[in-house]
């Protein structure tokens, strides 16, 4: 498998948690919505439409968790994969910085800052540590 095959995986592992963090996001902000539109009507005299507010809400936020509990099986299977993948790899300091990069989700200049390397050499050292994984 080459450089760019290992890195797209990788990629798509990372891409895939940062989107299921958006929906969990999601889900709790229309939870938010559902719950103070249905404060707010037991409050409110006027009757209106809040019943349907709330409703809406309440369906948006069921069907996004719907969606996280059906992303998280794949992500969980691209996780444990990622894992071994990593964990397969001798040299501790690759190691590090792959579970950094791809695990962890930190940018390059993150891993940089946090070992005391520089850009350029932590860019490198992580190309040399995506080639060492054994796909």
């Amino acid at each position: 498998m080459t450089y760019k095959e290992k890195d797209l995986m990788l990629r798509q592992y990372r891409e895939d948690v940062i989107r299921l963090r958006g929906l969990v996001q999601e889900a709790e902000r229309w939870e938010q919505i559902a719950m103070s539109t249905a404060i707010s009507s037991e409050y409110s005299s006027g009757g209106g439409n809040t019943g349907g507010r709330v409703q809406t809400a309440a369906t948006n936020a069921a069907d996004i968790v719907q969606d996280i509990r059906r992303d998280m099986d794949g992500i969980r299977a691209e996780r444990q994969e990622v894992r071994r993948l990593v964990e397969g790899v001798q040299n501790r300091r690759q190691k590090m910085l792959l579970e950094l990069r791809y695990i962890n989700g930190l940018t390059v200049d993150q891993i940089a800052n946090e070992i005391g390397k520089s850009h350029k050499w932590t860019r490198e050292s992580l190309w040399r540590a995506v080639n060492a994984l054994n796909m």
